[in-house]
């Protein structure tokens, strides 16, 4: 089992929204099991589950609509995400393990979006959730002391991600 904490920033793809000043706070929980083991070949198979939350986010003021018509934020709530899927987890050397698989993935948020149009105010609300239902990731984890590592992963989804970060094992 393990927890994540950190921070995240974000620009929209291919849209003058930009999240990036605004890096906020996520946290997860999540779980790697153990089906199969094959020690001589440093290979586990096993199932995988998480959950993420992710705190709320608005635009930077003024990088939307620079003239003050149309849309002037930009903001997502409630975001949250799951996955569960089948992972396998090998180490071909002592200080190297390479992780992945394919994951069944929901997510969801609340857009809501705020701006005027000649001088009348303007707001809205919508849920958005992922496009596409199935994602894989692919990662590593090198150990840096005993009970210390750093960690890369990428994933597809939606979209494509990648972070690392510093993994303290009690």
């Amino acid at each position: 089992m393990y927890l994540r904490a950190g921070a995240v920033d974000a620009k929209l793809v291919e849209s003058p929204v930009d999240f990036t000043a605004n890096g906020q706070f996520f946290a997860g929980l999540g779980m790697h099991g153990t089906l199969f083991q094959k020690p001589e070949w440093h290979l586990k198979l096993g199932p995988i589950a998480n959950a993420t939350y992710y705190s709320n986010w608005t635009s930077r003021p003024g990088n939307i609509a620079p003239t003050g018509t149309g849309v002037s934020s930009i903001s997502v709530k409630d975001h949250y995400s799951f996955n569960v899927g089948f992972g396998f987890q090998w180490t071909p050397i002592e200080l190297l393990t390479i992780y992945g698989g394919p994951f069944y993935n929901y997510e969801t948020a609340k857009l809501e979006t705020a701006g005027a149009f000649r001088g009348i105010p303007l707001s809205g609300s919508n849920n958005i959730n992922a496009d596409k239902s199935f994602g894989s990731r692919l990662g590593i984890r090198i150990p840096v002391k005993d009970q210390f590592s750093i960690n890369f992963e990428a994933q597809m989804k939606d979209y494509f991600g990648a972070g690392g970060w510093l993994t303290f094992n009690f």
